[in-house]
């Protein structure tokens, strides 16, 4: 029985450790002197910066931090972003985030300076010339 067990383990392990799991890291914002820093680990519920296995959730903060994150260069890929009732995420002149969006079959690219609010971003992105591309 233990001669199965310890052949059997092994393919367990690598069974469970080839599948990732895609986890949800939530905006927290507001650590002292980094306020709204998309790349200061502490401003997150992880406690890391939200990389491609990441659903990112900014919700509103008007009742906590009363912060929102921007991206000042080029973050990479997240799985996806959800925004909370009037959340929104600025992106500065240099500032660049891929969503991967596998669910939908789409990527999209966000690549130019401006604030991208709540569900209406594709109609503020038009307005304030924000460059997203799929």
């Amino acid at each position: 029985m233990k001669k199965l067990l310890f052949i059997q383990l092994p393919l367990w392990v690598l069974l469970f450790a080839s599948f990732t799991a895609v986890a949800q890291n939530t905006w927290i914002g507001g650590f002292p002197g980094r306020e709204t820093d998309w790349n200061f680990a502490a401003n997150w519920s992880m406690n890391r910066i939200p990389d491609e296995w990441d659903n990112v959730w900014i919700p509103n903060t008007t009742t906590t931090t009363f912060v929102y994150p921007v991206i000042t260069t080029n973050v990479g890929t997240v799985a996806s972003i959800t925004f909370g009732y009037n959340a929104c995420l600025t992106l500065a002149q240099n500032g660049a985030i891929y969503i991967d969006n596998e669910d939908e079959g789409n990527n999209i690219a966000i690549r130019k300076e401006g604030i991208l609010p709540n569900n209406i971003a594709n109609a503020h992105a038009a307005r304030n010339g924000l460059e997203t591309s799929r």
